[in-house]
């Protein structure tokens, strides 16, 4: 018994039809029989009619075709087996499953590639964004470094205010319209008529009556001092202990410029970090 076994190809099963056909025509036919897996499908006869009737049994699920091949319609055990194995072959459905996911899968890496462009140009974007605004930060941080300097060298200036001219002047015009309080306060009391003379025009008012009322004050009590008094003179103690000579005069200079205008209060306040 010989066995040929190939894979499933219906062309050469056409040409085992054909030589059973030829044999048959020459007055010996040959007896044949076919099984679908381990299906007969045909049995054993010389009659070619039914040769192609195991197509009408083939499914997807089958695996081989075999055909029995004798050498007389008598032979029971010489015979040639040709066997062909049939590929296993997928669903339509299943196959149009596949190549859907294949198509997705392509989709996907599509729009990962596109995604990580996009975010590669942002990220670039966003670098060039941080340099431009770190190259102003550094422009800035020169210009104000350069007006630090600046100020350091003119420590009583604070931007085009002279604050040593503004000191001098503010205190000044508050020592003119308040002398009194001066006479108060130990070594001030020449400074206090050097101010009368020039608030007078040099012409010192000594009214005797005003200088009896004085002495017999002196003489008798201590005169009361009112409370704006009191704060002149508080004020005039911290000045004495806390200034040198030249100190007060830019002090007064000070508070003069600023009773001219007010508006710079805030400006010094904010300078000395005085809460407004």
């Amino acid at each position: 018994m010989a066995k040929i076994i190939e894979a499933y190809n219906p062309q050469k099963i056409e040409i085992i039809k054909r030589m059973l056909e030829k044999q048959s025509s020459k007055g010996s036919p040959l007896a044949y029989e076919v099984f679908v897996d381990n299906f007969k499908v045909v049995m054993k006869t010389t009659d070619l009619s039914e040769f192609d009737s195991y197509e009408d049994v083939m499914t997807n699920d089958t695996k081989y075709i075999r055909i029995n091949v004798y050498n007389s319609p008598a032979e029971t055990i010489s015979h040639t087996k040709y066997v062909f194995e049939v590929e296993e072959r997928k669903p339509q459905v299943q196959q149009a499953l596949g190549e859907v996911t294949d198509i997705n899968a392509k989709i996907k890496e599509s729009i990962a590639v596109e995604r990580e462009r996009w975010d590669r140009d942002q990220l670039m974007k966003e670098l060039d964004r941080t340099k431009l605004e770190l190259q102003e930060a550094e422009e800035y941080i020169d210009e104000l470094t350069d007006k630090l300097e600046k100020v350091k060298q003119k420590p009583n200036h604070f931007g085009k205010l002279d604050l040593g001219s503004l000191a001098g002047s503010a205190i000044e015009g508050v020592m003119r319209r308040n002398p009194q309080w001066l006479t108060k306060v130990p070594g001030l009391e020449g400074l206090a008529g050097v101010i009368v003379d020039e608030n007078t025009n040099g012409k010192r008012i000594d009214a005797p009556a005003e200088e009896t009322e004085v002495t017999v004050t002196k003489a008798n009590s201590t005169p009361a001092l009112t409370e704006e008094e009191k704060s002149y003179l508080a004020f005039g103690k911290e000045v004495a202990e806390n200034f040198e000579d030249e100190e007060i005069s830019v002090l007064m200079k000070i508070i003069h410029q600023l009773s001219k205008d007010t508006s710079q209060l805030k400006t010094v306040a904010e300078l000395l970090n005085v809460p407004a």
